[in-house]
C-alpha cells in the first residue's frame, strides 16, 4: 500500500500523533522537573541554574 503523503486524512493523523507526542513529552518534564525539586540536596539556588540553563520560565512561589 503507498502512502499518499499530501492526503488529508495522512496529514490529519500525523498532527494528532505529534500533538500528543508533545502533550506526553511535556507532561512527563513537568513531572520529572517537580519531582527534582523534591530532592534531597537540589535546593531553590540549583533549581533556579537548571531553570535558566534551560531557558524555563520560573515563577516564584507566593507566601
Amino acid at each position: 500500500m503507498k502512502i499518499n503523503n499530501l492526503s488529508p486524512d495522512y496529514m490529519k493523523g500525523l498532527n494528532d500523533g505529534i500533538q500528543h507526542v508533545m502533550k506526553t513529552a511535556c507532561a512527563d518534564f513537568a513531572r520529572r522537573f517537580e519531582d527534582l525539586q523534591k530532592t534531597k540536596g537540589i535546593g531553590p539556588a540549583t533549581i533556579k541554574k537548571v531553570a535558566e540553563a534551560m531557558n524555563l520560565p520560573l515563577e516564584e512561589e507566593k507566601k
